[in-house]
């Protein structure tokens, strides 16, 4: 962040300029005094804020339990399930003053309504709720769901999650910038949280079910304005929006119609479990698909280092389950198992498949052997590369019976890619 030296100075020259431009566009021209402070309200008005989760972004969440990733591809499921989700956000204060109470970098430990977070100065968004009724396993963050399929959200209130609420910046500091933040943890447990001056991070614990993901609003820069703004193309506006507000979001870009789009993306890695029996001297069935992997962590929601944010795994790894389902398979067709699993990312999985055969002869007299039920353990793991998050994975069985299994993972669905195989 850069601090505000010679802002006396370059003040008096704005104040210059603008007398220099009597024919701007109404409104289109802000005079704002030393640290941001706004003392002629009869001017000023109130700027709603209004939060988008980018268009671009792999935002296919998974609105109910075990449901698994939201897949664009399935169509009036995909919308239903997103326009079900419930994000959270966030927002502290990016621009550093010399001197005065903007001096210093934002407090991250406080919430909205905190005592010493006075005229927002700190946090602009949050929950409403107080320190001590959002606990040590409640959200930070304020509630907000989509409304359109472009990524619009709005804002609802803590209490009912229910009741549609504004949010806005405030009169007094109506140039200063502020850095937007979002994630969404399905229903993780949250362990624990840590909210300190420099970020906030959760403990959780998953189950294969949840599509962990966070992001945030990308520094307005003037490539950035051209590039999502084009319509501001007034050079002294630009300089003002990115000057006063230090790359941040302010009242003042929100003016002239410049809100955050926050880049929320994928933690997990999704692998899909698909089967074919190869052998049909025999009749196999699938009991149970369980994955090894690691099933708590520290998620990093919102940091003043934007490259904080995201998922570190924590503790031993245990099993996750697939599908506990019994699926009797058919010679040489394809049958998907369960539903995809969302795993922290990793350079190596293990898949705990247990599986009954029966009907398999044991002579040319036509006699059988007694069904066999075996569990084999199966590494998962790429020659080249590692999984990634954001990147859903088909993990193709090949099973032949008593004689052995063959495993081919490729890439597919959310991110494009080559793709990789193995062999088992």
């Amino acid at each position: 962040m850069r601090t505000k030296l010679f802002h006396s100075l370059l003040y008096i020259w704005a104040v210059l300029l603008c007398m220099a431009c009597q024919n701007s566009y109404p409104g289109m021209e802000y005079d704002f005094p030393e640290n941001g402070v706004d003392s002629n309200h009869e001017n000023a008005s109130v700027s709603v804020i209004q939060v988008t989760l980018d268009e671009s972004s792999l935002f296919y969440s998974s609105a109910t339990r075990g449901a698994g990733i939201m897949d664009p591809t399935d169509g009036a499921g995909f919308q239903k399930k997103y326009l079900d989700s419930k994000f959270h956000v966030l927002s502290y204060r990016r621009t550093v003053y010399s001197n005065g109470e903007l001096s210093g970098q934002s407090n991250m430990g406080l919430l909205l309504n905190s005592p010493a977070n006075t005229d927002k100065k700190d946090c602009l968004v949050s929950s409403e709720l107080s320190e001590s009724e959002i606990g040590s396993s409640g959200h930070r963050g304020k509630v907000a769901v989509p409304i359109t399929m472009a990524g619009e959200l709005k804002f609802l209130d803590d209490e009912t999650a229910m009741k549609p609420v504004d949010l806005s910046y405030n009169a007094k500091y109506p140039n200063i910038g502020y850095d937007f933040f979002a994630y969404y943890l399905d229903d993780a447990k949250i362990n624990s949280t840590t909210a300190e001056q420099e970020k906030i991070t959760y403990n959780i614990t998953v189950d294969g079910t949840q599509d962990i993901m966070a992001g945030y609003a990308p520094t307005l820069t003037r490539e950035y304005l051209s590039t999502k703004e084009p319509a501001i193309t007034e050079d002294s506006l630009i300089n003002k929006i990115l000057y006063y507000g230090d790359g941040g979001y302010s009242a003042l870009a929100a003016k002239s119609g410049v809100q955050p789009r926050i880049d929320i993306k994928h933690l997990f890695s999704a692998l899909e479990f698909f089967v074919t029996k190869k052998d049909d001297t025999a009749d196999i069935s699938i009991d149970k698909v369980e994955l090894m992997a690691h099933t708590s962590g520290d998620i990093v929601v919102a940091s003043h280092n934007f490259e904080e944010i995201g998922f570190t795994p924590t503790g031993e790894k245990g099993l996750m389950t697939v599908t506990d389902k019994q699926t009797v398979l058919k010679n040489n067709e394809e049958t998907v198992l369960g539903n995809p699993i969302n795993v922290p990312t990793d350079y190596e999985y293990v898949a705990v498949i247990t599986y009954t055969q029966s009907n398999l002869q044991m002579d040319t007299e036509g006699g059988t052997y007694e069904p066999v039920t075996a569990t084999i353990e199966v590494p998962l793991a790429m020659k080249y590369d590692t999984f990634k998050p954001g990147v859903k994975y088909k993990v193709l069985l090949n099973l032949y019976g008593i004689t052995g299994i063959e495993v081919n993972v490729s890439v597919t669905a959310w991110e494009e890619g080559g793709d990789i195989g193995l062999e088992y």
